[in-house]
């Protein structure tokens, strides 16, 4: 049975709507897998977005990138001084290897100092509305030149435990937070740079050069390593015995009766002259009460100083105090000659 003319009509008009209408379909539905793909958060969005801040000086930026958990552990105004101090010139990562919401990869950072960092940085999805994957752990922007240029801000600016935080684990234990802030504080620091940063690897070397009230000068061989977090600490080379420093602690040891302190103020020679037991015996006795000291005159690897010592039982008499730096460049009592 042939169709009809009109029915013809129709089966045509569904035929040409059909063939249209299926690559429309297909366009929109393109578009539409674009659009969710370039709205997507990926790994690789989050990435780009922080390489591209840190480069480009977006401290902000780049700081928004992590994790809400890692914010509190790095605070955005340490993450803005670490990244101000040496600045980041190139940022690179590798490719992401993805576990359901975790994600890695390696990423290198380089400083303009010339340093680099390469690290295992560790990626999350933080849920909510957005599902965002962001920077949870792994960014590690400490350099030698970061390390010492906070070294020298602490001690200009007298925050002597700031300053201590920047020596490495074990250099803490040799160097206890007390004594450091008590040298410090016997004759400040008024001027703290250094020489370029020469790095090998996990170590760096440098000058470092500290200016003290009392004009004295320290020139200073400092190492640097970097820690089991990879953060660059002071290994060694941080010499603030001064004359004035160590006379200071003789004096301030005397009148307060630690005697075995004052003891140790005193040189390898001079203590092979006189027995700690004989010293601490002789003061003891003698109940001092006052220790003063004028202005010192400094010549290279020697200095000396007038020291006036008041006794309970006895008047005031002064003393011709010699000091030298020993082998480890700290500065020692050599002799005390007693005026006539």
């Amino acid at each position: 049975m042939l169709d009809h003319p009109d029915q013809k009509k129709n089966h045509r008009g569904r035929w040409i709507t059909f063939m249209v209408a299926v690559p429309l379909l297909s366009v929109i539905f393109g578009v539409y897998t674009g659009f969710l793909y370039a709205t997507r958060p990926t790994p690789e969005k989050t990435l780009l977005a922080f390489c591209r801040a840190v480069q480009s000086g977006d401290d902000l930026q780049a700081y928004s990138q992590y994790s809400n958990a890692y914010q509190h552990t790095y605070p955005k105004q340490q993450s803005e001084n670490d990244l101000s101090v040496d600045k980041v010139i190139s940022c690179t990562y590798g490719a992401v290897m993805l576990s359901g919401n975790k994600a890695t990869t390696r990423m290198r950072l380089v400083h303009a100092s010339g340093v680099a960092n390469t690290d295992t940085v560790n990626l999350s999805q933080e849920g909510g509305s957005n599902n965002e994957w962001k920077i949870e752990s792994g960014i590690h922007l400490s350099t030698p030149l970061e390390t010492v240029n906070a070294f020298c801000d602490a001690v200009r600016k007298g925050d002597y435990r700031a300053a201590h935080d920047q020596f490495i684990d074990g250099y803490q234990r040799d160097y206890p937070e007390q004594q450091f802030a008590s040298d410090m504080v016997l004759d400040k620091v008024i001027s703290c740079s250094h020489a370029s940063i020469a790095v090998s690897g996990s170590s760096a070397l440098t000058h470092l050069t500290l200016v003290h009230t009392s004009s004295m000068t320290n020139n200073d061989l400092v190492t640097l390593s970097q820690d089991g977090n990879d953060v660059w600490k002071i290994e060694s080379g941080i010499h603030l015995s001064t004359p004035l420093e160590t006379v200071n602690a003789f004096c301030n040891a005397i009148q307060n009766g630690d005697y075995q302190m004052a003891y140790t103020q005193l040189s390898e020679n001079f203590q092979k002259t006189v027995s700690k037991r004989e010293f601490v015996s002789a003061f003891a006795q003698s109940k001092m009460t006052t220790c003063s000291h004028n202005s010192l005159t400094i010549s290279g690897t020697s200095a000396t100083a007038m020291l006036k010592l008041v006794s309970a039982f006895s008047p005031e008499y002064s003393d011709v105090v010699i000091l030298v730096q020993d082998s480890n460049n700290d500065w020692k009592i050599e002799d005390v000659r007693l005026l006539p």
